[in-house]
């Protein structure tokens, strides 16, 4: 597990936390050609303290962990409407692998499928 912080004047402005994931399927290995991997838990720099580098430093602290304890691939979530944060993965060489799509039912609203 990692653990980074940002601060400023002795007041924590930014964090990473990752650690390495203990269940990985097989085929998740093979398909990135990967032994161990890592995961991004959470990350946030304070808004009024964001485009000054501390999120690419942060993880860029919290990679070389990984590398220390042998990951060689790292997985993270990110919101859809979390644009800032998107592109900095992407300047990072992040690609998106999947979709995590949210549906939010309410009582007594039926959702009608169709079958084929």
């Amino acid at each position: 597990e990692g653990f980074w912080v940002a601060e400023e004047n002795g007041k924590i402005v930014g964090f990473a936390y990752g650690y390495l994931k203990d269940q990985v399927p097989d085929s998740v290995l093979q398909k990135y050609n990967s032994t161990k991997v890592a995961y991004v838990a959470s990350m946030a720099v304070d808004p009024k303290h964001r485009g000054k580098g501390m999120a690419s430093s942060l993880l860029a602290h919290l990679f070389d962990e990984f590398r220390r304890v042998g990951a060689d691939l790292v997985l993270l979530d990110c919101p859809g409407d979390a644009a800032d944060a998107r592109r900095l993965y992407d300047k990072l060489g992040f690609e998106v692998r999947g979709y995590n799509l949210t549906l939010k039912l309410s009582k007594g609203t039926t959702h009608k499928v169709r079958s084929r």
